[in-house]
């Protein structure tokens, strides 16, 4: 049986090995597609799967629970698909969210050789959502711009229309709530026709759901005794992973359970703010 998660690939005449890359919250497999291309112009034997995680891109209509481990075990539903077809999985990559979801499947698969962990945190912070609103509104409404955190982002999109004439509608009214052209584009993706209009497609309460798990959940576990080679990248002006989670991360670098890739001149996007970069380290570190 198919697994239930939308996927594309990325590949030149005769891929090898396979590398399955996992995006951020409210984005999708082509947020990492340019990424994609340049790794395997660089390394012709690898091939990426762009992976839709569930309820976001065209994943959609996954029943619930909306958590990381149901997230993970989706992935897990792809690699076995992909090994059945005889392609080798040699490495997942994840993003933000998806770098959670990287952890929980370090700790449930086997025979993956390198797992790529991008500026996520291991730590739980379960009360940051609703801290994260109420203090970000405060701060939005002192300065007299909008919030461009997540949970900001989220509950924005609650209080928008439900239906847009078309995408240019929909990102003038992002706009006009004190949000960048870029970021009101980047949600545009998430727009689908529907009986004459725009709507957007995806269910805000499950994308909560998963956010809440992702802050409530503590994954040190599999940072320091899961199978496979790691790599974490800390973007240096992302706020990601804090001052505890970083000296951690270089005491268990010292004991050899986990190489660190400091990005200092990235933010969050490190697959756009340091793109060459971040192809060349991965490229050189893929098993070959």
């Amino acid at each position: 049986m198919p697994p239930l998660l939308h996927t594309s690939r990325v590949a030149g005449d005769a891929p090898t090995q396979w590398m399955l890359c996992m995006h951020g919250i409210l984005g999708a497999g082509g947020n990492w597609r340019s990424f994609s291309r340049k790794l395997v112009e660089r390394r012709t034997d690898i091939g990426v799967v762009l992976v839709d995680l569930r309820m976001h891109g065209a994943s959609q209509g996954l029943p619930p629970p909306h958590t990381l481990e149901a997230a993970a075990m989706d992935v897990v539903s792809v690699v076995a698909w992909l090994r059945q077809e005889g392609l080798k999985v040699c490495a997942l990559l994840g993003h933000s969210f998806g770098g959670k979801v990287v952890m929980c499947l370090r700790e449930m698969l086997d025979g993956i050789d390198q797992f790529w962990i991008i500026d996520a945190s291991p730590t739980a912070r379960p009360g940051l959502l609703g801290a994260v609103e109420a203090v970000q509104g405060v701060e939005a409404a002192q300065v007299g711009k909008a919030s461009t955190g997540v949970p900001a982002i989220i509950r924005m999109l609650d209080e928008l229309p439900d239906t847009f004439a078309d995408r240019a509608a929909f990102v003038a009214t992002v706009v006009s709530r004190g949000h960048t052209s870029q970021l009101a584009q980047w949600l545009a993706m998430n727009l689908e026709p529907r009986d004459g209009s725009y709507v957007f497609r995806l269910d805000l309460t499950a994308i909560r759901s998963m956010l809440t798990d992702y802050y409530a959940s503590d994954l040190w576990s599999a940072i320091e005794s899961g199978s496979g080679e790691l790599h974490v990248i800390a973007a240096g002006k992302s706020s990601a992973l804090d001052e505890d989670d970083r000296a951690r991360l270089e005491m268990l670098e010292s004991r050899r359970l986990v190489t660190v890739h400091e990005f200092r001149e990235a933010g969050h996007w490190v697959q756009v703010e340091a793109l060459d970069r971040l192809v060349t380290t991965i490229a050189e570190a893929l098993p070959r």
